[in-house]
């Protein structure tokens, strides 16, 4: 296979996120959003497509675009028909050089300023990277994104109530509600909840209800608990991190976060301020709320802490997401997991790339994200430090019914945590992260 190096996948990653950017300011489903589309005589798919030409002007074709959405040629064909009946596209029968059979397909100016009308709508914002003590570092990134061919710029002051050396600032960015996305995307899909796998094959899944049989399988699950395949228990663990939410104080102008691990995210939705931060590895750590909010108390004295939450991420060897086959042996079963703390862009990347897998076709992104990519990293060490200190610990009975690792009790949140894979579980026993898929039966008193 072909070395991937270092500027194949930051480039890569950027024209995806600025890919996925577009798409999701073209078709995000914000109230005031699809109140405009339907104003302009739109339909949420014609939408996307004016999206995509404004983002992506190369995809000038029927086939261009016809492949990267994901819509038959009949389909898309009607819908341009449509739009270019409005006014809002174009079709040219040549570009120099051409022998004529193609068509071309761009926007006219009713189109552009249809979707900045759209992205205007949306509650556009700086996002910025910002650090406490380190302005090289901060002015050497500005400088390769810029570099790569993005926008971005090294600032000096931001607006936070306490001091920082710098920060990055990439403008023109969007935030946009991640449960009514999600509602929309899948709108006409069949979900069924309360139905947790117990047991899987690549082509059988059993669940507490009855089993299914598919052609292809995708194992969205989190943390992928098949340890049989993939070794995803050695190239994986879980960290934990938290968020409050306030209000009655000053809200940034923008999308913050700290360059450093566990550092600060700020960001505001209508007049509640979200704090997050305090990141550590799964089991290890009772008092994150605690550490949380000595920081609210400090920076935002008058604020009111009116909910709390923590969040588990997967975390892989080098930072990058499991996407593919689940292993190198199983053809028809796929993964993606290992998102990080970039979950919405991690399942945006993974819908990409598998659409195109399952199907057949090939992928540019594939090689970046296979998860059978070398995993010869230092963290791999830790991981299996952590699992065999777990497991082989004598005379606990209070063990994770995933691989038997020894679990903690957090006083704090009232749950038993894994330490090696990430799994928790309530006082009663029953499951709320996996990979573990069991309760517990036989476990110590605690209490």
């Amino acid at each position: 296979m072909e070395a991937v190096t270092g500027k194949a996948i930051v480039t890569s990653m950027m024209r995806l996120a600025t890919e996925m950017s577009n798409w999701n300011k073209a078709y995000a489903t914000e109230d005031k959003v699809a109140k405009r589309i339907e104003e302009l005589g739109l339909t949420q798919h014609q939408a996307q497509i004016l999206g995509f030409l404004y983002g992506n002007p190369e995809l000038d074709t029927v086939s261009a675009l016809s492949a990267r959405l994901h819509v038959s040629k009949g389909s898309l064909s009607l819908m341009l028909s449509k739009l270019e009946a409005g006014g809002f596209v174009q079709k040219k029968a040549a570009k120099d050089g051409d022998d004529g059979r193609k068509i071309y397909i761009s926007l006219t100016a009713k189109g552009e300023s249809a979707v900045q009308e759209m992205v205007e709508l949306l509650a556009e914002a700086a996002a910025v990277v910002f650090d406490r003590m380190d302005a090289e570092k901060l002015k050497r990134e500005a400088a390769a994104v810029m570099q790569l061919g993005f926008p971005a710029e090294y600032v000096e002051q931001v607006d936070l109530p306490f001091e920082t050396a710098g920060a990055v600032r990439f403008p023109n960015q969007a935030q946009f509600h991640p449960l009514k996305f999600v509602a929309a995307i899948a709108k006409n899909l069949n979900i069924y909840e309360h139905s947790p796998v117990r047991e899987m094959t690549e082509y059988f899944a059993l669940t507490d209800h009855g089993s299914v049989a598919a052609e292809k399988v995708i194992v969205a699950t989190h943390f992928p608990f098949i340890n049989r395949r993939g070794s995803y228990f050695v190239k994986l663990y879980q960290e934990r991190s938290y968020v409050l939410s306030l209000k009655n104080t000053e809200i940034p102008d923008g999308i913050y976060l700290e360059a450093k691990k566990g550092g600060l995210s700020l960001r505001g939705y209508e007049d509640t301020l979200l704090l997050g931060g305090i990141t550590h590895r799964t089991g290890k750590e009772p008092d994150g709320f605690e550490k949380l909010r000595e920081q609210a108390k400090l920076y935002f004295p008058e604020a009111e802490i009116t909910g709390q939450w923590a969040a588990q991420d997967c975390m892989t060897l080098d930072g990058l997401p499991y996407i593919g086959n689940y292993s190198s042996s199983t053809p028809d079963l796929f993964v993606a997991g290992g998102f990080g703390k970039w979950g919405m862009t991690g399942a945006m990347i993974s819908a990409i790339v598998l659409s195109d897998l399952v199907q057949g076709r090939e992928n540019e992104f594939a090689a970046i994200f296979n998860p059978s990519r070398g995993i010869l990293k230092p963290q791999l060490a830790i991981n299996m430090w952590e699992a065999m200190k777990g497991i082989l610990k004598p005379r606990v009975k209070n063990r994770c019914t995933h691989m038997g690792c020894v679990l903690h009790w957090n006083a704090k949140e009232q749950t038993f945590e894994c330490p090696c894979h990430g799994s928790c579980f309530d006082a009663s026993g029953e499951v709320l992260e996996n990979p573990a898929r069991h309760k517990l039966e036989n476990k110590s008193d605690v209490f």
